[in-house]
């Protein structure tokens, strides 16, 4: 299915498509990633271009690709998941990342904390079945579509000063805060290397 069928098919459901600068620093894409990144993605973007809202039940947020780069290295990507490459968010706390190993690139989702394959799901084989998961609503969503976004939260990420793999309550609202995504990369890096550090020290290791 071409890219503007699948678009086409997500308009119905899909919120106002909003962007804004994320903070990164900008660095155009190599033509060595370009190559390793989904042909879908690529048209998606395109078409699309970077930004975030609903798409039937889920919330995608798109980085540029000029931020891609920069994104990957804040958040460690390459220490904590070799071989993935960080393209985007749930805008819920949730990383969505590219599998580079595979042939075709599958899409993965894993918290932000930890940074960690134990702890995530693969979401499609590839990014085409990705963009049909979000274009096939629920049977049992009882809701209307599109759902409105939370202006508050545009080029938010959602961090939770006490993480969950620490003990965190998860339904807490006072255990949640919005941060700018540098500064949410930082708070992930801070938190990832605690786990990483009690991780070494157990037991069991």
């Amino acid at each position: 299915m071409r890219i503007e069928e699948t678009i086409a098919r997500m308009r119905p459901i899909m919120s106002s498509w909003r962007f804004t600068p994320s903070g990164f620093s900008k660095e155009s894409p190599s033509a060595e990633l370009l190559l390793c990144l989904p042909r879908e993605y690529l048209a998606l973007l395109q078409h699309l271009g970077p930004g975030e809202g609903f798409i039937g039940t889920e919330y995608l947020r798109l980085y540029p690709l000029e931020d891609l780069a920069a994104a990957n290295v804040a958040y460690s990507i390459t220490e904590y998941l070799p071989q993935h490459y960080l393209f985007g968010s749930d805008g819920c706390g949730n990383a969505l990342l590219f599998n580079l190993a595979l042939s075709p690139t599958s899409v993965v989702k894993t918290p932000f904390i930890p940074l960690n394959l134990e702890f995530g799901t693969l979401v499609a084989a590839d990014f085409a079945a990705f963009l049909d998961t979000l274009a096939s609503v629920p049977p049992d969503f009882a809701g209307t579509l599109p759902l409105s976004p939370n202006p508050e939260t545009l080029g938010l990420e959602v961090h939770e000063p006490h993480p969950v793999v620490l003990g965190g309550d998860p339904s807490d609202l006072k255990n949640k805060v919005l941060l700018r995504p540098p500064v949410h990369a930082q708070a992930c890096v801070f938190f990832n290397r605690m786990v990483r550090s009690i991780g070494e020290q157990s037991p069991a290791n």
